[in-house]
């Protein structure tokens, strides 16, 4: 049983793949992400390529390396984490129940980082970003069985453990091109931005099957299972995002774009490895267990190499970004966003199907200082909070932004910050 531990043990430290969905930008992140259709300059390759060809976005711009950092879980509060995770320390079993009921049906984590350098001239845009990221989903009676181990009459299904991480880098071409004078909108303009996608590690689980129960009478336990992972070191892909947006007047405007239109990314030469365990439908005797070799000689465990140069595709997850933002006066703007996911097939390569409306504002009575913030329900989030900040110089811009999802400072159980700045040229 010990060997069965270890393997859930290490199912759980592997993370799904997901594209960063977070842009290293404080200003977008300091909304919630509500601020989309707002966005001038190079980081409007982030939400939407039309916005380039809006009028108030600088004429030439190089965009600095900024960052953002995200992690987060669905049953861990941060202020806990700290407490929890320490070195030669163990749970207590009100922990360990605590941390199980958390959880609605499953366990859900993510994390991801990135960064990126653009130079902007005019309506143009080029780009180099990084990205690294990773998130996983581990059915409820998983972490029970791994926590607290097997209860009699109790079948504990094994399946649906999704884990993977990649990280890699894209070169992204953005253009914007306006049309004035339209008899609906004041300005109007439609942009493209096409990624070459590098890839430069992967790992993950393409399979998970098994379950396992404990019978009373007779003592015995039935189980079994195949996991199959995989993991490369090679890949690329391209990508699409398309936009359109438009201000109504001076007060209203509004964004729409598809992001990820048809991103794949393409590992090649991936090693795909698996790993098997069955024992008989009628059981064993639960005393079997605590004998020496018992995978090897009971439970037929078998782990191989089932590929060297295998090819793994990666589906990123396309999603519809609508945004809006209306200017009450100087010194106050408000926007508003929805993000939606368009492929249940994308889901597992950290894309969601849940809608997620963003609503945030801006303060700009100091003109050189704009205070911003906002917040999001919905997504895989659930609910965020984020503040922010920038400063507004002739010729340098800087933003940055923090928040915290599902709660607020220690009941939260996830937080993020970004920081983002250029040069005006």
């Amino acid at each position: 049983m010990k060997r069965l531990f270890l393997l859930l043990l290490a199912t759980l430290m592997v993370v799904q793949i997901v594209f960063a969905s977070r842009p290293p930008s404080g200003m977008i992140n300091g909304t919630a992400g509500a601020g989309i259709s707002n966005i001038r300059g190079a980081e409007a390759r982030f939400v939407n390529p039309a916005l380039l060809a809006l009028r108030g976005g600088p004429y030439q711009s190089i965009q600095l390396p900024g960052f953002v950092y995200h992690i987060g879980n669905n049953a861990i509060k941060t202020s806990e984490l700290a407490n929890w995770f320490q070195q030669d320390r163990y749970w207590t079993a009100s922990e360990r129940k605590t941390f199980t009921d958390a959880m609605s049906d499953d366990f859900r984590f993510a994390a991801d980082v990135g960064t990126g350098a653009a130079y902007q001239y005019r309506n143009f845009v080029v780009a180099l970003d990084a990205v690294g990221a990773m998130n996983g989903e581990i059915p409820q009676q998983v972490m029970v069985l791994a926590l607290s181990g097997n209860k009699p009459g109790v079948s504990y299904d094994l399946s649906n453990l999704k884990g993977g991480g990649w990280a890699g880098t894209a070169l992204n071409l953005s253009f914007g091109k306006s049309f004035e004078e339209m008899d609906f909108a004041k300005e109007f303009a439609v942009g493209l931005t096409v990624k070459y996608i590098i890839g430069h590690a992967y790992g993950g689980i393409r399979k998970s099957t098994g379950s396992i129960l404990t019978n009373v009478q007779p003592d015995t336990v039935s189980l079994h299972g195949d996991i199959v992972s995989a993991y490369s070191t090679s890949g690329d892909g391209i990508d699409l995002d398309l936009g359109v947006a438009s201000r109504q007047d001076d007060n209203w405007g509004w964004s729409l774009s598809i992001m990820n239109l048809s991103g794949r990314v393409n590992w090649d030469k991936a090693k795909v490895r698996s790993n098997s365990f069955n024992v008989d439908s009628k059981g064993i005797p639960v005393d079997s267990l605590t004998k020496e070799g018992f995978f090897e000689r009971w439970a037929n465990y078998k782990s191989g190499t089932n590929s060297e140069n295998g090819t793994v595709d990666m589906r990123l997850p396309p999603y519809l970004l609508i945004g809006a933002d209306y200017r009450l006066n100087k010194d106050w703007l408000f926007v508003g966003s929805i993000e939606q996911g368009l492929d249940d097939e994308a889901t597992m390569v950290g894309g969601s199907k849940k809608m997620k409306l963003a609503l945030g504002s801006e303060y700009g009575k100091f003109e050189k200082y704009p205070i911003r913030g906002g917040f999001s329900f919905g997504g895989s989030t659930s609910f965020e909070i984020q503040l922010g900040a920038g400063l507004r110089l002739p010729s340098y811009r800087l933003d940055l932004s923090g928040g915290y999802e599902r709660g607020i400072f220690g009941s939260a159980k996830g937080f993020s910050i970004a920081l983002s700045h250029s040069v005006l040229l």
